[in-house]
């Protein structure tokens, strides 16, 4: 994430919920299913008429069952860069609900790159440093649903995590922030003797 565009957030313009993530992974099957069956039953008790994209290879049959029983699950598949640059530009946040799995999820690097709020778990934010000052974290599916009502219809919280999110990126995954982390780890290595 070398390259930094300026992100355009316009709230009024964008719609619907997207979800990334290859279906090889299990953590990613577990997550959508508990998208789809508590979460999203939540979200709409709160009036929310909204469509969940669902990106990535692999699809199991499950998660394409959930699509023909429902009309707002739409399942995408495996897409093409194009495509999923325009999702991150059209709708309104990205999930990430992880229950499991370990390190830095690309998923979380890839939504905060294109300035898309985004809500997500403990697991989902782990190895990011401050990173729940620029996103919404939830780890119960009442809160997890709560979260996305409200960044979904508050114009000034969406636009704020968008902003505060590509600063982030640029703080935390630039090649400048590469260097210095490489010069420090290099200096404390000489003077440990590692």
């Amino acid at each position: 994430y070398q390259k930094f565009s300026k992100t355009d957030y316009f709230f009024k313009k964008r719609e619907h919920i997207m979800f990334v993530g290859g279906f090889g992974h299990s953590p990613n099957i577990d997550a959508v299913i508990w998208l789809i069956e508590e979460i999203m039953p939540k979200v709409r008790k709160n009036n929310l008429s909204c469509k969940v994209f669902i990106v990535g290879s692999n699809t199991p049959e499950t998660v394409l069952n959930y699509a023909k029983k429902n009309i707002d699950i739409v399942v995408l598949g495996r897409v093409s860069d194009k495509e999923l640059d325009n999702l991150y530009k059209t709708c309104k946040l990205a999930v990430a609900p992880l229950r499991f799995g370990a390190g830095v999820k690309g998923k979380v690097v890839e939504a905060l790159y294109n300035g898309i709020p985004l809500v997500t778990t403990s697991v989902g934010a782990e190895g990011l440093e401050d990173v729940e000052q620029v996103v919404k974290i939830a780890n119960t599916s009442t809160e997890f649903s709560q979260c996305i009502v409200d960044v979904y219809t508050n114009h000034t919280l969406s636009v704020q995590l968008s902003k505060e999110s590509s600063e982030y990126c640029k703080k935390y995954f630039s090649s400048q922030y590469a260097c210095k982390c490489i010069i420090e780890k290099g200096f404390d290595m000489l003077e440990t003797g590692i």
